[in-house]
């Protein structure tokens, strides 16, 4: 449960600290023990958990503001090395997906262009590394200091309130203008929710776990959602090759099946992003008062 307050935390901004420093070190160890591909990815999704923890205790962290930004850049130093890697990800579950509906072979000349651009790393990767790198183990020692204006249930039940207000509104935005750019949006705000619960779990394990497991399964469905959505722009810019018959149909099994993920997805968020913010915010604050 390193990703989790403990009851063993003798107060919030003690396990606030803890919590960054044991995903900072983990990282770290990430980093410098993984191969590339993998390490590059564990290392983001380490940066968005440190920023959804942020985001739990930001209305009594006066740091919040630089701190969140630092981890945001820090990801960002590695977005173009995870996004080649990422798109052939993406193509192997895509292909696996419509195996029975178009023969894989087919689809090698669009493996063959992602492998290509895979194969052909900006000038400057080295460098992004090791700036990431040195930014974490700058980030490690700023933890260590880091403090919290006020403890209890109140330090992190205006950042539960706003974070999930923000995943209600986007559900809402997602569903009026049904673009890849507004479920995306929507997913990013899911996932922070999904952490918060995550967080607190020492409150109410049973339930909060049932919910963290409902916005975890939506994140997913929107993630796979962007997949789509970024090989259909990749097509349509002309960046990835999709040609003949072949390419035809790719296009179109795409298409239906990002309008099936759409569908999975407002019907799972109807359940998630159901209750009043305010109401959630405060429902969570009384598992944790309760479990002490």
């Amino acid at each position: 449960m390193a990703y989790s307050f403990r009851h063993s935390d003798k107060c919030v901004e003690a396990g606030l600290k803890r919590i960054a420093g044991s995903q900072i070190d983990k990282a770290l160890d990430e980093f410098d023990n993984r191969g590339r591909a993998e390490a590059v990815h564990q290392v983001r999704k380490r940066c968005k958990k440190l920023r959804g923890l942020l985001r739990l205790v930001r209305p009594h962290f006066p740091d919040y503001k630089e701190e969140n930004a630092a981890f945001r850049d820090a990801a960002r130093l590695l977005s173009p090395i995870r996004d080649r890697a990422a798109m052939i990800e993406a193509f192997n579950r895509i292909a696996v997906r419509f195996e029975d509906k178009i023969d894989t072979h087919a689809l090698a000349p669009i493996r063959e262009q992602l492998g290509a651009a895979r194969r052909d790393p900006d000038d400057d990767e080295t460098e992004r590394l090791e700036r990431f790198r040195a930014a974490m183990v700058e980030a490690r020692e700023r933890a260590e200091g880091w403090s919290l204006d006020r403890d209890g249930p109140k330090t992190f039940e205006g950042g539960v309130e706003k974070t999930y207000a923000r995943a209600v509104d986007a559900m809402a935005e997602a569903h009026d203008k049904r673009t890849g750019d507004a479920l995306h949006e929507w997913r990013k705000r899911v996932k922070y929710h999904w952490y918060h619960a995550r967080l607190l779990k020492r409150g109410r394990k049973d339930l909060l776990d049932e919910e963290a497991d409902a916005a975890g399964d939506l994140s997913d469905i929107l993630g796979d959602h962007h997949d789509i959505v970024v090989f259909e722009v990749e097509i349509e810019s002309g960046a990835l090759k999709a040609e003949g018959p072949d390419g035809e149909l790719f296009r179109g099994l795409l298409k239906t099946r990002r309008a099936t993920l759409e569908e999975k997805a407002f019907a799972k968020g109807a359940l998630v992003c159901s209750e009043k913010p305010k109401n959630l915010a405060k429902r969570w604050a009384g598992y944790w008062r309760t479990s002490d």
